[in-house]
């Protein structure tokens, strides 16, 4: 009696941690799709959980962020976690976190998740979300947003027309948000894209990881 006790409590906590792992990967999955720095709290709450998968690391007491190789190179700008995340019916299998400064065409940051789904299963997954088609079966957009340099920083306005693609790019003297569905040959992936033209300061309210005037270091601090 006394072992079977024993392990019906082991039983009972690993179900219990398994819960609040599912908890916890929701709380995450529903902050990153709003494109802002909540998410980088929500790693922070739950860094416990997500070192399961990959490196995470502090940028102070409150904010965390996910470390991929080198932001910067294109063949080190992701992280295949060790083992996949399940997120409803989707099985994410990594990071992708890329910066491109482009000089007089702007300042480019991508980050979020390498998800071994279909597009149509991952746009029904997240059916809250209303995608808009921008090449059919191959990229969707979402929570489309602009911000003008004079805006205070907090400030950001819808941006139905926003248009992707080489000849659309952003304006000088506005930043663009958004959420980005794209399969490629090489991955499909879910993620926040910012780019365009930041005034000072404007690029922490969304990526504190990430120094200011500076995308060389893959490291906040």
């Amino acid at each position: 009696m006394k072992n079977f006790c024993s392990l019906l409590i082991i039983f009972c906590s690993l179900i219990a941690n398994a819960s609040d792992k599912r908890d916890d990967i929701d709380h995450l999955m529903e902050s990153f799709i709003e494109c802002d720095s909540r998410f980088f709290s929500e790693i922070a709450l739950h860094k416990k959980s997500l070192e399961d998968y990959a490196e995470v690391q502090n940028i102070d007491q409150s904010q965390a962020y996910i470390v991929v190789p080198d932001r910067n190179k294109t063949n080190a700008n992701h992280h295949q976690f060790t083992t996949p995340i399940y997120y409803l019916s989707l099985k994410i299998t990594g990071y992708y976190d890329s910066a491109l400064k482009l000089g007089k065409y702007g300042d480019y940051y991508f980050w979020g998740f390498i998800i071994d789904n279909t597009v149509e299963e991952i746009k029904t997954a997240f059916n809250t979300v209303v995608w808009r088609e921008m090449e059919k079966e191959l990229l969707y957009t979402a929570n489309t947003k602009i911000h003008y340099n004079n805006d205070p920083l907090d400030v950001w306005h819808d941006n139905a027309n926003m248009m992707i693609g080489v000849k659309t790019l952003p304006a000088s003297g506005t930043v663009e948000k958004l959420l980005l569905l794209e399969k490629s040959p090489e991955m499909t992936l879910l993620v926040c894209s910012v780019q365009g033209f930041f005034p000072p300061k404007l690029l922490q309210t969304i990526r504190p990881d990430i120094k200011l005037n500076s995308i060389d270091s893959n490291n906040a601090h």
